[in-house]
């Protein structure tokens, strides 16, 4: 029987990869001209940079957008409630477009003025203390309803608060979709209810920002006139309930059994759940997404039938799979909570797990899988002893009333900023790049470029941590260089990557 291409996201996927090597294909032959037009603007005109700036009043960081207007990017002075700006230093302000370059916490209310007509959906996500949104009533584009965040017309939600103090919320009919990471992080907010308009979530598949990340949402409550999306026991599902989209991060539960006729996994369909242990499959079960247990605690058991989609998934991403006969609730599960990854910086020396047991009475243990990275205490205090990356364990033994469980803590531990000491311009077109060492490296990366945006920048990569100089050649006369340099490690098959340096330009390059 002829298969319904509609219906199978393999085959949809492999059609999209060929026609995108199609594409590129056609486009190689003219890219190297387009590439080096580019280039030649940017040496030609090296001084035209559109940012990053810091106005007047040192409390924002900005850039300009093609209009000759500015968007901000960056809050360098916090405050518990931020009133963006309609103007800085003169020039109108009409994006709010943050990256990710850092947290803003403590800010409890922001108030969008009238000007802005762009936000970066992922927005609220870095502002976890977040408690209102206010948008002046002459904007256009936005407007904000009890302290939540909406397109003017109220057709998509943007971003709701992360500490807002309500447990239950009723999304508004009228809207139709979710936007990226419009529920991260939310604290308090138990139960999300669907309105029959709602037909979209943009669950940021491609760059890992889902609509619930993270969130408390213990239950999902769909209106019986939705055509899009059906719920049952606060589990999330497509209309016909084939398709699970997701299991809320909060809920409560040690075990859950996703319901035969359920086919396929959404990604970020189990996204971090806090308290899941067991999850049981059903054969009928024949799509898992890449992301559709996105970062789950490898230590909890995927059961199902011998030789099904399900064992074949578990095995092949390291997940433990036993036959749903072996499957009993009879004992239950200690559960332990907590973060489950840190990125820290070499210089940090010594931090405490967040790891907390909420059900149980076994006896806490921590174990450290590489004691030259990270060693840890009884009480679990973890010291920095070098770079790269860690695994803890945190154990709680089994008892007569609990069986043993154990929580896996990701430790990345990346090198320390490399200074960057001197640039020396030399003739015959050199220039001459000095280092300090970090003997905990790997090696390094210079990046250098005409432009302090380091825009079409080049890096060129030193294999060796015991270097700590580099000439460059063969570069334009009378050009000015930036320069700056980081330490990277390799640890497995991963690339951990210290901060940039302090950027430094280069005198203008001799013949």
């Amino acid at each position: 029987m002829k298969e319904n291409i509609k219906s199978n996201p393999t085959i949809i996927k492999s059609y999209f990869l060929l026609a995108a090597l199609l594409l590129i294909l056609t486009i190689i032959p003219s890219f190297q001209t387009v590439a080096s037009d580019i280039i030649n603007s940017v040496e030609d005109d090296s001084t035209n940079s559109t940012g990053p700036f810091i106005d007047s009043s040192g409390t924002y960081e900005y850039y300009y957008c093609e209009d000759g207007t500015i968007g901000i990017d960056d809050i360098l002075k916090s405050a518990k409630e931020i009133i963006f700006p309609e103007k800085l230093d003169g020039n109108i302000v009409t994006q709010l477009y943050f990256f990710g370059m850092r947290t803003y916490y403590g800010v409890e209310k922001i108030t969008i003025p009238s000007t802005v007509n762009d936000i970066n959906s992922k927005m609220g996500g870095y502002f976890p203390d977040l408690c209102e949104v206010s948008v002046s009533s002459d904007n256009l584009y936005y407007t904000s309803v009890n302290s939540v965040l909406f397109d003017k017309d109220m057709t998509e939600l943007i971003i709701y608060p992360a500490m807002k103090s309500e447990s239950s919320y009723l999304i508004p009919d009228g809207v139709r979709g979710l936007s990226e990471a419009a529920f991260r992080k939310t604290v308090n907010l138990s139960e999300v209810k669907f309105p029959r308009s709602l037909t979209f979530i943009d669950n940021g598949v491609w760059d890992g920002f889902p609509t619930f990340f993270g969130s408390s949402i213990e239950s999902f409550v769909v209106d019986k006139q939705n055509s899009s999306f059906s719920s049952e026991n606060g589990v999330l599902y497509n209309s016909s309930g084939r398709t699970l989209i997701y299991y809320p991060t909060g809920k409560k539960d040690t075990s859950f059994t996703i319901p035969s006729g359920v086919t396929a996994i959404g990604d970020f369909a189990f996204d971090r759940p806090r308290f899941l242990e067991n999850i049981i499959i059903p054969s009928s079960v024949t799509s898992i997404e890449d992301f559709s247990f996105f970062d789950c605690n490898r230590n909890f058991t995927i059961y199902g039938t011998l030789d099904s989609y399900a064992e074949k998934y578990a095995i092949n991403n390291n997940f433990p799979f036993k036959n749903i006969s072996d499957f009993s609730e009879d004992k239950p599960a200690q559960i332990i909570i907590g973060t489950k990854s840190y990125k820290k910086t070499y210089v940090d020396s010594v931090f405490l797990l967040d790891a907390e047991r909420i059900l149980g009475d076994g006896e806490i243990t921590y174990s450290s899988s590489d004691k030259k990275v990270v060693t840890v205490n009884t009480e679990g205090n973890v010291h920095i002893v070098g770079t790269g990356i860690a695994t803890i364990t945190v154990s709680a033994a089994s008892t007569q009333n609990y069986s043993e469980t154990n929580m896996s803590i990701t430790i990345y531990i990346i090198p320390k900023k490399t200074i960057l000491k001197s640039l020396t311009v030399a003739e015959g077109q050199k220039l001459i790049i000095k280092w300090n060492k970090d003997p905990l490296a790997t090696g390094y990366q210079i990046q250098y470029s005409t432009n302090k945006k380091f825009t079409n920048a080049k890096i060129k990569k030193i294999s060796s941590n015991t270097k700590t100089s580099y000439s460059f050649t063969k570069l334009k006369i009378n050009q000015k260089y930036y320069v700056r340099i980081r330490s990277y490690k390799e640890s497995g098959n991963k690339i951990l990557y210290g901060s940039w340096s302090k950027s430094k330009q280069s005198d203008a390059i001799k013949k």
